[in-house]
């Protein structure tokens, strides 16, 4: 995959971002499949990584429903699997930001700041998996403090990810509104 820079941009093409949505689904298949396994191996108890603003309560009662094997399985194999799947959503959504606000003829640069959006979330999703690896090492001994930051660092990384979504359907309708206004026009 080869992309051109241009007078310091990029030269973003369809087929890159087609690439990096291939890669995208694959990685959050695996992803969601490495969380299914962690119900298997706890026997019945999910991850809480896919929940938005889980309670300190509910953290550590799931904690505690994961039981040692479950707790080593998520640290082991889910955290590894979520901290590649954060970047591979960041890099997707950063191009496809850069990649439509190009497209839709959109210069200013401050708008284009909408582009580190998906590298916000995940270095709050990193965050979220370092404190989670915290709890998951020491079970529910493990103070409060550390459930929160994980509940902040969970609800910040669901907004930036959610907000870097809404941007790439927002701009795929610009792109495709101002092309049909152009072929009726």
């Amino acid at each position: 995959m080869k992309i051109v820079i241009v007078n310091g941009s990029y030269r973003i093409k369809w087929k890159h971002i087609f690439v990096l949505l291939v890669i995208f689904l694959c990685m959050m298949a695996f992803m969601r499949y490495t969380a299914l396994q962690v119900k298997v191996v706890s026997r019945g108890t999910g991850v809480l990584d896919l929940n938005v603003g889980n309670s300190v309560e509910h953290v550590q009662q799931t904690l505690m429903e994961l039981g040692y094997d479950g707790r080593m399985y998520y640290l082991k194999h889910f955290l590894v699997v979520d901290g590649i799947y954060a970047m591979v959503y960041a890099i997707f959504y950063f191009f496809s930001i850069r990649f439509l606000l190009h497209k839709n003829e959109i210069r200013r640069k401050r708008v284009y700041l909408f582009s580190v959006f998906p590298i916000v979330g995940m270095l709050f999703d990193w965050l979220e998996n370092l404190s989670l690896s915290f709890l998951l090492v020491n079970g529910t001994t493990e103070p409060a403090t550390w459930c929160m930051l994980f509940r902040v660092s969970n609800i910040l990384k669901f907004l930036f990810v959610y907000l870097s979504l809404l941007i790439v359907v927002l701009g795929n309708l610009g792109l495709l509104f101002t092309k049909r206004l152009c072929l009726r026009g």
